[in-house]
């Protein structure tokens, strides 16, 4: 069986509960970003994607049924080139509720993040949510970047 799903969905809208399901309905793992924290050794892959050098999203990707969450939803362009049969699915929250999840969790103040990881991503941050210091904070979650994926 081969990667059949991309998760296009910010963090904080659903995406454990959908790599759960995903795990059950495809019998094999899906990359969320926990196996980015509990696999260190995924940072450099990530690292050369952020900075739009080649990568292997096939091989990367092999032992894998589904990608949700950060990073790998930031990437979705990319990895529906590499598995054109896959479903893309856009998870949503409203951006009120999000953020303030989201505010609270993902983007609340952590210990210095090391190296690669780091660079990583703020790359990511930059290149692919651009967001103007004076925009609301729940515009976040509204970025065009998700207009792009037909529900």
């Amino acid at each position: 069986m081969s990667f059949r799903v991309i998760g296009a969905g910010l963090g904080r809208t659903g995406t454990s509960s959908l790599r759960e399901a995903l795990q059950i309905l495809l019998g094999r793992p899906c990359y969320h970003m926990m196996e980015l924290i509990q696999r260190p050794e995924h940072t450099p892959f990530w690292h050369e994607a952020a900075f739009n050098r080649p990568v292997d999203w096939q091989n990367f990707l092999a032992p894998y049924g589904a990608a949700v969450d950060w990073p790998a939803a930031a990437f979705w362009p990319e990895i529906s080139q590499a598995f054109p049969e896959a479903v893309i699915v856009l998870s949503l929250r409203s951006a009120e509720s999000w953020w303030e999840s989201a505010h609270r969790t993902i983007y609340a103040p952590r210990p210095h993040t090391p190296g690669l990881l780091a660079e990583m991503t703020q790359q990511i941050s930059v290149s692919r949510f651009p967001i103007h210091p004076v925009i609301h904070d729940t515009e976040i979650y509204t970025l065009p970047l998700h207009d792009a994926v037909p529900i």
